[in-house]
């Protein structure tokens, strides 16, 4: 499974500033990782310019 967290506003084209991954298995098997989305970053940085 993956999901998104942690949104900077509510505007619909925003960027989800984490994503998560989630997966499980037979025998007790989970693994969970979270990553900072590159986007969120470069989508920020162009709407403090005006570009977006």
């Amino acid at each position: 499974m993956i999901s998104f967290g942690e949104y900077t506003d509510d505007k619909k084209t925003s960027a989800p500033k984490w994503i998560t991954m989630e997966a499980g298995g037979e025998s007790g098997f989970q693994l969970r990782a979270d990553f900072e989305n590159p986007d969120h970053a470069a989508q920020q940085s162009r709407r403090r310019s005006g570009i977006e």
